[in-house]
């Protein structure tokens, strides 16, 4: 039998909303992460092989003496860049990447009140369908000992057949809406079952209701409206909206300023082969 909070927690560990909602939060780190290595130097290098038919370098060391040099070999190279200045693009894109993630962040709080509040509303259906069941099944079991009743009566002669037909024309009207609701409950606790990460298993909920407890004073639950917007991740998107086409508009300018960056080129290593050639 799982309770409310249990389908809760099991909603927010399996559902699907949350999975995705988790994705794009561990996504949006590490566009943080790749954004903020803008600051560091960029580093390139290059390494090249070369094969000549005969050396770049010839000279001739004695009559009849000849040596060919860099016939083949590698040339390697690295160079380094540090930005100075970008048009604010480095500064605008790390905040920028910091807003993803906070409205990442907003995104999964939103998902999972969205999770927890659909649960809530299987949770509460089933409920409702069960006691309802329980209602007419009590309401027929009434109508039974009543047509038994009447039956008598009619055998007796004392009341006539018109009254009988209209307590059995009830239990059937009964047992119709019976079988509706088993049809309505079967459908709540798959969908219930679904979206808690337990499709196709059985499942049945209970009400852990304390009814000794008085529940407590709606007035407990007034809050001013203007602090209670600061609470809705809504409303932290719809700002994070406004901050994100700020800056993507600073780095849009950004774009058009000229960029400052230092450098150094360095020469990695030569190698080459040497050939000698005497002739007589």
């Amino acid at each position: 039998m799982l309770t409310l909070d249990q389908c809760r927690e099991l909603a927010i560990q399996n559902n699907v909303k949350m999975h995705v909602a988790a994705d794009a939060l561990r996504q949006a780190q590490e566009e943080k992460k790749e954004a903020f290595t803008s600051f560091f130097p960029s580093i390139s290098g290059s390494l090249n092989w070369f094969n000549a038919r005969k050396g770049l370098i010839s000279m001739e060391m004695s009559p009849g003496v000849e040596m060919s040099l860099l016939k083949n070999g590698y040339l390697g190279g690295i160079t380094a860049m540090q930005p100075v200045f970008a048009g604010g693009q480095i500064v605008n894109g790390n905040r920028l990447a910091q807003v993803g993630v906070d409205a990442a962040y907003q995104q999964s709080r939103l998902s999972e009140n969205e999770v927890v509040e659909t649960v809530e509303q299987y949770y509460w259906q089933v409920i409702s369908l069960k006691e309802k069941l329980l209602t007419i099944t009590s309401v027929d079991t009434l109508l039974k000992h009543i047509e038994a009743d009447v039956q008598a009566a009619v055998d007796a002669g004392v009341t006539r057949r018109n009254d009988l037909l209209e307590v059995q024309l009830r239990r059937n009207e009964l047992r119709a809406n019976s079988y509706n609701l088993e049809n309505a409950l079967s459908l709540c606790h798959r969908l219930l079952a679904q979206y808690i990460g337990m499709d196709g298993q059985p499942i049945e909920v209970s009400v852990d209701i304390d009814m000794t407890v008085l529940p407590p004073n709606p007035e407990s639950f007034i809050v001013d409206h203007e602090g209670a917007l600061d609470l809705l991740p809504e409303a932290h998107l719809l700002d994070m909206n406004v901050k994100a086409d700020e800056l993507k508009v600073k780095m849009a300018v950004g774009e058009n300023l000229p960029s400052v960056a230092v450098g150094a080129d360095g020469l990695l290593t030569i190698l080459w082969t040497s050939q000698m050639a005497i002739g007589w």
